[in-house]
């Protein structure tokens, strides 16, 4: 996964959504920012977002929570605009 940061923006590849939830797919979840400074939740973009929202996953983990038949979507950027907190 690629990720470009920007104030008030991030750009995600390779963003997996499953049953209503978006799945990020990482080597090393650890390496990955805090989930509520990705994504928010779905109900309301000013709360911060709720395991039914947005998940982190290991790349180890990935098949047994999405299954082995997923596919990548290449060229198909996530875009997420950040609420200003000032």
């Amino acid at each position: 996964m690629s990720r470009a940061l920007s104030t008030g923006f991030t750009i995600l590849d390779n963003v997996t959504m499953l049953s209503g939830t978006y799945y990020i797919v990482v080597d090393d979840p650890a390496s990955m920012p805090p989930i509520d400074s990705i994504g928010s939740s779905r109900q309301n973009h000013n709360d911060r977002p709720r395991d039914i929202d947005w998940q982190i996953l290991s790349a180890s983990n990935a098949p047994s929570k999405l299954g082995t038949y997923g596919g990548r979507c290449a060229f198909y950027p996530f875009f997420h605009e950040a609420q200003s907190v000032l």
